[in-house]
């Protein structure tokens, strides 16, 4: 599946992700809008080199560029010298997060980041898993079984609490 014959419906499906997930786990005056997310995520897209594999890797591709665009974006307002402190924002898994857990984007890929560092596929599943794809579409898209699915998202649930609980419990300090 080439960029250039993406079916039109992704562009909606792929808005209705990133707004979604902004609505869900952004502070509520974020500057950026879903629809800049998305036309940055898909000038992204436009530069990947090959072939999409199916929809859902479409999706996942898609997905990982929007998480991006959100990074950068936190990245470049805390680096500014004036108002550049860092935004919390409330992450939920409407699936899997009974809990709200309130952080820092930029903690949240960074603890993705260490997450990744010794266990990748663990963090390819958590990063879809919150974007709200379901357990089937990762197998998709990462050709694994729906059950290994569930048990990567449990350790990386587990993991991610702990590291996101450590920064809360030493910022209270």
């Amino acid at each position: 599946m080439e960029i250039e014959m993406i079916d039109p419906g992704f562009y909606d499906e792929l808005r209705a992700y990133v707004a979604r997930h902004m609505v869900k786990n952004e502070r509520h005056n974020h500057t950026l809008q879903p629809t800049e997310v998305v036309h940055e995520a898909l000038l992204r897209l436009s530069l990947h080199k090959g072939a999409f594999a199916n929809p859902a890797h479409l999706r996942a591709t898609g997905i990982r560029a929007a998480h991006q665009v959100l990074v950068d974006y936190a990245r470049q307002r805390s680096a500014q010298k004036r108002g550049g402190q860092r935004d919390r924002t409330t992450l939920v898994d409407g699936h899997a997060i009974q809990e709200e857990l309130s952080l820092d984007i930029l903690d949240l890929e960074a603890a993705l980041d260490k997450l990744g560092a010794r266990w990748p596929r663990q963090r390819e599943v958590a990063l879809l898993r919150l974007w709200c794809m379901t357990g089937k579409e990762i197998g998709q898209v990462l050709g694994i079984q729906d059950s290994t699915v569930k048990t990567h998202w449990q350790f990386a649930r587990a993991f991610l609490r702990r590291e996101l609980g450590d920064r809360e419990e030493a910022e209270e300090r």
